[in-house]
């Protein structure tokens, strides 16, 4: 006969082996923590090792505040995990990998009771990767808008009928004084009435 322990054990363990297989099959980072009480992680999907730089073997039973943050930030960490819910705002932290290497991660989750203990639910995602492709973004929008204002044709971009971004040669072409006052201008203004849309 098993004690009431190993009843809930097994109960967190499947519960954790439903959500990780379930978040391993779909490529996201999830790790499970089995109670708040005692932060020690249960399981991890292989995005969630990726990204801490470990294997499964060696993060099960791990305290998962000595993986999230500098040692100074992880009662802040400890109080934010605690409060979760699901519609909780993500917040970023750094945790170093085994081989040094800092990642910065997007934590999110929220709590489940298991058992009579608050399970926490963690989704990890790579903050670095979006960064990167948020700057490449960044990049290209400037060398666009380096070239568009160097043609002498007329340029503009609308969101609805609203200007959002017009070139100086729109601009002079219009009339307008600069940018900053041509930003929301309805276009429609621009368009002859027997070319105006019904």
């Amino acid at each position: 006969m098993s004690s009431g322990g190993d009843s809930k054990r097994s109960s967190q363990e499947w519960l954790a082996n439903t959500i990780l297989s379930a978040a391993d099959a779909a490529g996201i980072g999830v790790a499970v923590v089995g109670s708040l009480s005692r932060p020690e992680l249960v399981g991890t999907t292989r995005v969630a090792q990726s990204l801490l730089g470990r294997a499964e073997g060696d993060l099960r039973g791990v305290d998962v505040f000595s993986l999230l943050g500098a040692a100074n930030e992880r009662e802040s960490i400890r109080q934010r995990l605690e409060s979760m819910s699901p519609l909780s705002p993500t917040f970023e932290v750094t945790t170093t990998r085994p081989n040094g290497e800092r990642v910065s991660l997007d934590v999110g989750g929220a709590t489940a009771e298991l058992d009579g203990n608050d399970a926490l639910i963690l989704f990890l995602s790579d903050v670095t990767q979006r960064r990167l492709a948020l700057e490449s973004l960044e990049k290209s929008e400037e060398r666009f808008r380096s070239v568009v204002e160097r043609v002498p044709e007329a340029v503009f971009m609308t969101t609805g009928t609203s200007l959002s971004y017009a070139n100086r040669a729109f601009l002079e072409f219009v009339g307008i004084a600069s940018p900053e006052a041509a930003r929301g201008v309805d276009v429609l203004g621009f368009v002859h009435p027997d070319d105006a849309p019904c």
